[in-house]
């Protein structure tokens, strides 16, 4: 799983603050998944506090499937209709495990 944290360099804490970073997990297969994140003080090189991060992903149900014929060597661009399915605003994200056969534009 690839895992990232924001920032992703280093940066100061303000005492007695709190701060907040992003963590983002995206899993690029199903399974159990374990991520350690350490906190460091650079200046004194001590270990601020440890994180285990553990997650399980599986692998998404196929709602919808698309057979196409794209000419060799001229590469063709589709629409597919994509609807919420859900009763709140969401924000979705389209990825794919083949990047060099596939690429998402926006309207």
């Amino acid at each position: 799983a690839e895992m990232s944290l924001n920032p992703d360099a280093p940066f100061a804490l303000a005492a007695g603050a709190v701060t907040q970073l992003t963590l983002t997990l995206r899993p690029r297969a199903a399974g159990r998944f374990q991520h350690v994140v350490h906190a460091v003080d650079l200046a004194s090189r001590t270990l601020v506090s440890s994180w285990l991060v553990c997650a399980v992903s599986r692998v998404p149900a196929i709602t919808k499937s698309f057979s196409l014929t794209v000419p060799t060597r001229l590469g063709a661009n589709r629409k597919v209709a994509l609807s919420n399915p859900y009763t709140y605003d969401a924000t979705f994200l389209l990825d794919t495990d083949s990047p060099h056969l596939l690429g998402f534009k926006q309207k």
